[in-house]
């Protein structure tokens, strides 16, 4: 079966972005999971940035999709940031500024179900632009935000 994005987010991980450059939108989430899950907030800081460090998350339209895999993490977590202002130094593919951050952090060893995590992510939100306006919307109701996404 596979693994939906939506299944590893609770509401309290969707949230409005402060951070306007790249470094302190991660730094936002970085910080919120390493609370969310008690994990050691310097590894998952560290392997977000050696991903990062391979090539940029930002996947155009709009839309970062920063993620890892560490090892004894545990299940896997998802966040949602929406940025009002945009982030400009994210260096998306397209060059657009990203206002919608997903962070999804996962188990090492387990590969299956992260990649299925990836793909529900890009499933929903690359093929519809229109989702960032809507989102943009209701980012304060997360409930409604998760409902949305569901469908």
């Amino acid at each position: 079966m596979s693994a939906l994005f939506t299944d590893f987010m609770p509401e309290s991980n969707i949230f409005y972005l402060k951070g306007t450059t790249k470094r302190e939108v991660l730094d936002e989430m970085v910080d919120r999971l390493a609370r969310e899950t008690n994990f050691d907030r310097d590894k998952i800081y560290k392997e977000i940035w050696s991903r990062e460090s391979q090539l940029s998350t930002g996947l155009g339209h709009g839309v970062a999709l920063p993620h890892a895999r560490i090892p004894d993490f545990g299940e896997p977590v998802v966040a949602l940031g929406f940025s009002k202002e945009g982030v400009n130094d994210y260096q998306g593919i397209d060059n657009q500024t990203v206002q919608l951050v997903i962070m999804i952090l996962s188990e090492f060893e387990d590969r299956q179900r992260y990649l299925s995590i990836l793909r529900s992510v890009s499933d929903k939100l690359l093929d519809d632009k229109d989702y960032i306006a809507e989102l943009e919307n209701i980012i304060d109701k997360p409930a409604e935000v998760l409902e949305m996404l569901k469908k």
